[in-house]
């Protein structure tokens, strides 16, 4: 799992993919961060269907998906989440599901 970081007052061209732990399991990136992520920051890019050029080695889109829910379960699994924000993350969930099973049937 990688975050894609924004530096303060930086352009964008030194945005930086850094994975959330390293080989140890430690964490790359400051707790806090991940957590107004995945409670106020904006999942489109997250959720977005990317080409991958690694044929076989690609995960399914469902695979995808369960990972990057896996990684927003885990850190917010201690945190009170409004079901607001459970209604919210669900909708979207299902939502991309929705649109990838009407575009695998070229519906959209």
């Amino acid at each position: 799992m990688q975050y894609l970081l924004k530096w303060k007052e930086w352009p964008t061209k030194y945005n930086q993919w850094v994975y959330a732990e390293d080989e140890d399991g430690n964490s790359n990136i400051d707790e806090s961060l991940k957590e107004e992520f995945w409670l106020h920051g904006s999942k489109t890019a997250t959720y977005k269907r990317r080409k991958v050029n690694m044929p076989g080695k690609a995960k399914t889109r469902q695979e995808t998906l369960q990972m990057i829910n896996a990684e927003r379960d885990k850190v917010l699994e201690d945190k009170t989440i409004s079901s607001s924000h459970n209604y919210v993350n669900n909708f979207i969930d299902d939502l991309v599901f929705f649109l990838d099973v009407a575009k695998a049937f070229n519906t959209v």
